[in-house]
């Protein structure tokens, strides 16, 4: 099956060296999503678990793909900002802007003992 055809079809007359390599492939096109990987290869996702428990370098290598998943947004997230898209804008400041002051909520470090009286409104 050629890269990204997205037939999700299962060629049975590969190897199952063969089909982890493709799965591989389609997991970094899918950007460590599995079930995604995994309809585009016509593998069924008890077989990825089957491979990651079986095959420590398959394991790793499938890791690798899905942890950088997170980069991948990140940089998207900048491409935003680049582009002076306020709401990415926004959203970096909120998250990560949080010891420059952009927070929605007022937080404070308190050290040692707190009392806390609640006062009836009535």
């Amino acid at each position: 099956m050629p890269k990204g055809s997205g037939q999700g079809k299962r060629d049975d007359r590969l190897t199952t060296r063969q089909k982890k390599q493709l799965f591989l492939e389609m997991l970094e096109e899918s950007h460590g999503i599995i079930k995604r990987a995994a309809a585009l290869t016509g593998v069924v996702r008890d077989a990825y678990y089957k491979w990651c428990a079986a095959d420590p370098k398959f394991k790793a290598k499938a890791k690798v793909i899905i942890d950088n998943a997170p980069e991948f947004v990140e940089s998207k997230l900048f491409d935003l900002i680049e582009a002076g898209n306020s709401q990415g804008i926004i959203f970096y400041l909120k998250t990560k802007g949080k010891a420059l002051g952009y927070d929605e909520l007022n937080t404070f470090k308190l050290d040692g003992n707190i009392t806390i009286e609640i006062v009836d409104p009535e």
